[in-house]
């Protein structure tokens, strides 16, 4: 019988390191980095089984029109020499890169991932290797923090191996919302690292470096782990030793009082100053001493510095967003995507179709409250007077659990933080690292009767409820049910044979199993948009091959791709949306965005995914303020795509013609060339006379022009007035102003009679986030050596080594 030792003489509660809880027999790190291998190895090979039933499973939705093609853009400008890539004006609303933040392009490790996809000439096989990567990641540093906390390597590595393949993580994040796998994947690394560093065994440039990771990857969920792990931590260090100095400061103050006691016998007045050493005790107990003092102070001073990298990522996205749809953003509550308290109950069932309110529906299309098959049919066999034992050890731990709870079932929006069921995953995470301590502390096989009827009454209360949101999958609960029954029994008869070494590859066995049935009812998440366009980079340029120029496609995503279109085939061969179009080789002024360009979209009827309607058409022939020329010449288009399921015999234009059209789509081209073709100016007032308009790069642009009189004078550009931009005329400022639709005008003041007109652009705040976050780089190399120095001059070295 494998039971757990008496809390009497378990491990001390302030120490959860690995040594506390090390592996014995054969405790060496050889064995360790063995383990840790096992575990990458097992999710990349099991990473594959989503992509074996449905190729386009990791490039869904999000993934499919906005990260993969923008990430084999940006491989594809590096490969050209530039770098960092900031700005793409022919992507108009989706073009500012710098704002949007979620494609980090400061991260180092996306910079090289952008390196590899562009080497890929099909955009589905580039994202079952990049989605594999994260995923592997992910799980090394789960299995790693877990270690951490003192769980033994074969609980760490179970742990490990399912969290990548939990329900939100893997249908969400991973197929779905690429830049919030990246930026979970950070998370463990920077628990991992933060909490060696505060023990003490660790230099503080690795915290730094997996924070600016977190930071820099662009998404904001991952600035939210940094501060929730490390406020975690400093509550966790602060209280560590809480209980010796509540002992220590209590007899003080006894010794105090009594002290006083025989001054006042004496004829002093000792009542008084007893009192308050007592109470000085009692405030001297809440405070951190020694070793736990610097232990706080050290995740304090990184925690300053990895804030310094917020600037460089952030400032340009607050910065625009007076001009985009992300202003005036506060708190509000739809409903969508938040989970119930309840909802947390189900977590073992992989048919599981949890009541939450999604995109479409009022209930998820996939188990995104998943977890792992074995956390709740374990519960009852596991040791839990483990906790009472090792509850301050574990208190960060507790700390990101609950915090990550309230946000989990609070508002809908907060701010910049959308959708509450993305912090389930951080949650799953922590209830991982706990189950993983209890768990090597073995499984509890005395009262096998009471144990087994609990563990079958909460699987039927499991079953129930699955059954409750998804009566017509009955078939699939019950195999649920069975393959949870059998592999308890199984585990539990293996740990009361002690045939302990088989007990974690069966666990990962049915990790296995259980996926595989997953992926098998869950191909693809219904609840989020299909866009049925190839995934192969050469068949897109061949859609592309028929539009010349910038062009603007009057079609809408959804209608372009129903199903029950009769022409549904060619139309997803014809129209391109979201950032599609940067790697087929067109300049689609429709981009995706989560920014977007509120006047422009306003006047063009344009949707984040590029999507348009009818009056889009319309809307380019409508005469403007500047002279009366219409947005077709001032966004300098020489390709119009309409749908004709949306507007059947459009009118042609003067000085357009109809170049191609079918029971899809309509084809309109500008009859003649447009001037200055390297340049973006579009418009200019009657009284200048344009003589050279170029640009070297998407941030800067020239025009050379000739004025007469002394009249109102205004030139105008195809690019919208994105904040960052100065003119000047031979280094004279001169002002910009956002014209119709929101396009760059440049206002000539009197007295200019003509010169060499320079545009430039920079993103608001960039100077200052440079200067921030490299100051942030030199404070925490310095604090590496100082740190370092001091080690060595006390005889002792920090590690940042897998444990053993």
């Amino acid at each position: 019988m494998t039971t757990v030792s008496d809390p009497a003489t378990a491990t001390s509660a302030a120490d959860t390191s690995p040594e506390a809880t090390a592996d014995r027999p054969g405790n060496s790190r050889l064995t360790g980095l063995g383990v840790g291998a096992l575990v990458c190895v097992a999710v990349a090979v099991l990473a594959q089984l989503p992509f074996l039933r449905n190729r386009l499973f990791y490039i869904w939705d999000d993934s499919a029109v906005q990260f993969m093609p923008t990430w084999h853009f940006l491989g594809q400008r590096l490969m050209a020499g530039e770098w960092p890539v900031l700005f793409n004006a022919d992507s108009w609303m989706g073009g500012n890169f710098s704002a949007e933040a979620l494609f980090g392009v400061w991260n180092p490790v996306n910079v090289a991932n952008y390196l590899l996809v562009a080497q890929f000439s099909d955009l589905a096989l580039a994202a079952l290797v990049l989605k594999t990567e994260f995923l592997v990641l992910l799980a090394l540093g789960t299995y790693l923090l877990t270690r951490e906390y003192g769980a033994k390597r074969g609980p760490a590595a179970v742990v490990a191996i399912a969290l990548p393949f939990s329900g939100f993580t893997l249908f969400y994040d991973t197929s779905l919302w690429a830049g919030g796998l990246i930026a979970f994947t950070t998370l463990p690394y920077l628990w991992w690292m933060a909490r060696r560093l505060a023990r003490g065994v660790a230099n503080p440039l690795w915290a730094f470096l997996f924070g600016g990771l977190a930071v820099t990857s662009g998404n904001p969920y991952g600035v939210l782990g940094v501060c929730a792990v490390l406020f975690a931590l400093i509550v966790e260090f602060w209280f560590r030793g809480w209980r010796s100095r509540r002992t220590e400061t209590a007899e003080t103050a006894e010794a105090t009082s009594a002290a006083g006691a025989g001054g006042s016998g004496a004829g002093g007045s000792g009542a008084g100053g007893s009192g308050q050493a007592r109470r000085s005790g009692r405030l001297a107990a809440l405070l951190p001493v020694g070793e736990d003092r610097r232990s706080v102070l050290r995740l304090l001073v990184v925690g300053v510095l990895i804030g310094l990298v917020v600037p460089l990522v952030f400032l340009p996205l607050l910065g625009n967003a007076d001009v985009t749809w992300r202003t005036n953003q506060g708190f509000m509550s739809t409903g969508r995507m938040t989970p119930q308290l309840s909802d947390f109950l189900n977590l073992a069932i992989p048919s599981h179709e949890p009541m939450i309110d999604g995109f479409s529906a009022n209930k998820l299309a996939v188990p995104g409250m998943y977890f792992a098959w074995f956390v709740v049919p374990l519960l009852p066999w596991l040791n839990w007077r483990v906790l009472r034992a090792r509850w301050r050890g574990l208190l960060g731990v507790f700390v990101v659990a609950a915090g990550y709870c309230l946000f989990a079932v609070g508002p809908s929006d907060l701010w910049m933080f959308r959708f509450p069921l993305r912090h389930v995953e951080v949650i799953y995470l922590a209830l991982g690292v706990v189950f993983a301590v209890l768990l090597s502390a073995g499984l509890r096989t005395d009262r096998v009767r009471v144990r087994a009827l609990v563990t079958g009454l909460v699987l039927v209360v499991n079953g129930w409820l699955a059954f409750a949101t998804q009566p017509f999958g009955w078939r699939r609960h019950l195999v649920s049910l069975a393959l949870l029954g059998v592999a308890t029994a199984v585990v539990v008869l293996l740990t009361r044979r002690s045939a302990l070494r088989l007990v974690y590859p069966v666990i990962t066995l049915v990790t296995a199993i259980a996926l595989a049935l997953q992926v098998l009812w869950f191909p693809f998440n219904r609840d989020v948009a299909n866009y049925g366009f190839s995934r192969s980079i050469p068949e897109l340029k061949e859609v592309a091959s028929h539009y010349k120029g910038t062009t603007f496609q009057v079609a809408d995503v959804f209608q372009a791709n129903l199903p029950t279109r009769p022409d549904a085939e060619q139309a997803r061969k014809t129209f391109l949306f979201g950032n599609v179009d940067l790697v087929a080789g067109v300049d689609m002024v429709g981009s995706y965005t989560g920014m977007g360009f509120r006047s422009f979209s306003d006047t063009v009827c344009m949707g984040y995914q590029g999507s348009t309607c009818a009056n889009s058409w319309y809307a380019l022939q409508r005469p403007t303020e500047l002279a009366g020329a219409q947005l077709l010449d001032l966004l300098r288009l020489e390709t119009v795509v309409i749908d004709r399921l949306l507007i059947p015999n459009p009118t042609v234009p003067a000085g357009w013609r109809i170049t191609q059209q079918d029971r899809v789509a309509t084809v309109l081209q500008r009859v003649d060339s447009l001037p200055w073709p390297s340049g973006r100016l579009s418009w200019n007032s009657d009284n200048v006379t344009i003589l050279d308009n170029g640009s070297t790069d998407d941030r800067r642009e020239t025009v050379r022009f000739s004025r007469t009189g002394d009249q109102p004078a205004q030139l105008a550009f195809a690019r919208l007035a994105w904040p960052g931009y100065q003119a000047t005329v031979d280094g004279t400022p001169v002002p910009t102003h956002e014209g119709p639709a929101g396009l760059l005008v440049v206002d000539l003041p009197p007295g200019i009679d003509g010169g060499d007109l320079t545009l430039t652009w920079e993103p608001r705040g960039l100077t200052f986030g440079l200067a921030s976050g490299a100051f942030a780089l030199l404070a925490a190399l310095v604090l590496a050596v100082v740190t370092r120095v001091r080690r060595r001059g006390h005889g002792r070295f920090g590690s940042a080594s897998l444990p053993g």
